[in-house]
């Protein structure tokens, strides 16, 4: 009787070691075929996020082919890529933004008059029309505070003075909220206000009014921006329509927004989207120091 509880012991323990060691093993293979899993999805979504982005480097590296398609299909590695191109609209409702922010002595470009593809120029018939325009910048915190090294930024006006020859005239203004070299401090804290751009909702920490203080015979042509005071540390700009202004007034697009969009059913994973801004042709930096005109340039 002995020896068969013995034996009768012996299974039982037998058993619920198999049973433990079966556990363990179900886990590790479970374990394994959800790691599998993680790095095939991973690896989906790498080729289809690769795939988005091969498909905006083509359409940016031929713009005259593809920016005024609308829609294009192209194929990626067999993976199917819709891209979207559009003007990069703004109105009273929504403010201009890029999509990257700026360092220290970077420049941005804002066109006033609207640029002709066809005729690669601009079109001095169809320019904004308000008389004034708010530059918004800077980054903020959670708290909507502003950022750490906030730029200061100088505006550089140019216009055409139909009343003097058609000359091409320039106008300079500087804001900075601290003050930093004799710059204007008549700038608005806007941080806690959420603005609808171009580039979807984003917050800014600074707000200010440019006068363009033009005669009937004065033309805008367009705005360039310079961000000073921050270093390498990158924030945002916009540009928007005074917050007195009312009624209608003209808004000339910037650009092309290329929104490159790949995966989902395609490779059964995640949508991987990406967008860009492709700017009208703009001025290079170097003539913000020695600028050339066809007609006579002056400075006020």
């Amino acid at each position: 009787m002995k020896t068969e509880r013995l034996k009768g012991q012996a299974l039982i323990i037998g058993l619920l070691f198999v049973v433990v060691v079966s556990t363990i093993v179900l886990a590790l293979i479970s374990r394994g075929l959800k790691d599998v899993k993680i790095s095939t999805e991973s690896q989906k979504e790498l080729r289809s996020f690769s795939a988005a982005e091969a498909g905006l480097e083509k359409v940016l590296n031929n713009p005259q082919t593809f920016l005024t398609q609308g829609e294009t299909q192209l194929s990626v590695d067999n993976i199917n890529v819709n891209i979207v191109t559009e003007k990069a609209q703004w109105d009273k409702d929504v403010v201009f933004t890029f999509p990257d922010g700026l360092v220290q002595d970077e420049v941005r470009q804002f066109f006033l008059a609207q640029y002709d593809d066809s005729n690669r120029a601009l079109d001095e018939s169809n320019y904004y029309n308000a008389g004034s325009i708010d530059v918004l910048w800077g980054r903020v915190k959670a708290d909507s505070s502003p950022a750490d090294n906030q730029p200061g930024i100088e505006v550089t006006f140019y216009y055409k003075d139909n009343g003097d020859s058609g000359k091409i005239k320039s106008k300079r203004y500087a804001f900075d909220a601290q003050g930093r070299g004799n710059f204007s401090t008549d700038v608005s804290t806007v941080g806690d206000t959420t603005y609808l751009t171009t580039f979807g909702n984003k917050r800014f920490a600074y707000r200010a009014t440019v006068d363009f203080d033009l005669t009937d015979d004065q033309i805008p042509l367009f705005l360039r921006v310079r961000f000073l005071f921050n270093g390498r540390v990158h924030h945002p700009v916009g540009f928007a329509l005074p917050t007195d202004k009312t009624g209608e007034y003209y808004y000339p697009t910037q650009g092309y927004k290329i929104t490159s969009q790949a995966g989902g059913e395609i490779v059964n994973s995640s949508v991987q989207r990406l967008e860009a801004f492709k700017s009208f042709p703009i001025l290079p930096a170097v003539f913000d120091y020695a600028l050339y005109s066809g007609t006579s340039l002056e400075i006020d």
